[in-house]
């Protein structure tokens, strides 16, 4: 996919190039200085340069200067934390030298990472999915007081493959579309561009029809050195990849004061990360059985969604 795709004038790269050269010259001096020096920054050490970022055009970088105070106030594991969020600032600093050079999906994992908004142009040329697309899951959540989201997980009967939708609303407003859960829509769907394509978004009609009567999983994998394998090559394809769908079979779901883990036949687990609501509904469904898990894989573990019992699904 080019970047004229993407409405990204050569003006506009240069003014976002001029600000990653600021930016990795003010970590090189922060770094040399110590990761203790973050500690004693005031917020608006964060926020000059954040607010320099969005000037640059480049939010991405922005909301993540901007999260470092609050994981340095608040979180005991915080140096490890800030550490890998600099560092991945700093591999995009050097990355976007080289925008031109990447591959098509690294190349669009970058912009993403950087800020740079998909637009319903960018998806027009994209090849679809037609499938029955089954509601699997639908969440809604607050980003800031103004602004709502909602996340809704679908399977395509035919072809296995997960996708998520995400929409906005703002204020008072609705959102455009509600989908109705477990209830099935036959129509064409278009992925995101990325590495390991995850967001989508329908292209013209959507009809609804009755949902089939047992929902298979998808592919699955089989234990936990399978699932953290599975995630490490997600990064390798793209760095800045945050969160990935996974599907696994045949493990526990052990709980320990008030942490949840997911273990498998090896007796290796991973955690499970979320709210304490739904970590629980994960729990008691599970309930010392092995189970079928749908759920979301980030860099803190896993964070559930539902599960297969059988040939039906029972979201969280």
């Amino acid at each position: 996919m080019s970047l004229q795709v993407f409405n990204l004038s050569e003006s506009r790269i240069r003014e976002m190039s001029d600000g990653f050269s600021v930016l990795r010259q003010w970590l090189v001096d922060l770094m040399a200085q110590g990761l203790s020096q973050a500690a004693v920054q005031p917020v608006t050490f964060w926020e000059n340069m954040a607010a320099r970022m969005v000037d640059a055009k480049l939010p991405g970088p922005a909301r993540t200067l901007r999260s470092i105070p609050e994981l340095v106030a608040n979180d005991s594991d915080w140096p490890e934390k800030v550490l890998g969020h600099l560092g991945s600032l700093y591999l995009l600093t050097t990355s976007f030298d080289r925008l031109h050079d990447l591959p098509e999906g690294l190349q669009t994992e970058l912009l993403h990472a950087c800020g740079v908004k998909f637009t319903s142009k960018t998806l027009e040329p994209l090849p679809g999915v037609t499938d029955s697309w089954l509601v699997l899951s639908e969440r809604e959540m607050n980003s800031t007081e103004d602004l709502r989201y909602k996340v809704t997980w679908m399977l395509g009967h035919h072809t296995g493959r997960i996708g998520v939708v995400l929409e906005f609303a703002y204020g008072y407003q609705d959102f455009k579309k509600r989908w109705r859960k477990d209830t099935a829509y036959q129509g064409e769907a278009v992925f995101y561009p990325s590495a390991r394509p995850r967001r989508m978004a329908f292209k013209g009609e959507v009809h609804q029809e009755k949902a089939p009567e047992t929902v298979p999983p998808p592919s699955c994998l089989e234990s936990v050195e399978a699932l953290k394998h599975h995630w490490n090559e997600a990064l390798a394809t793209g760095p800045w990849m945050t969160a990935i769908p996974v599907a696994v079979k045949g493990c526990i779901i052990r709980a320990s004061k008030e942490r949840f883990w997911l273990k498998d036949h090896h007796n290796r687990s991973i955690e499970l990360v979320g709210d304490s609501d739904r970590l629980w509904t994960a729990f008691a469904h599970g309930y010392g059985r092995p189970v079928t898990l749908l759920a979301e894989a980030n860099e803190h573990g896993l964070a559930p969604v539902g599960v297969w019992r059988g040939m039906s699904f029972h979201s969280f």
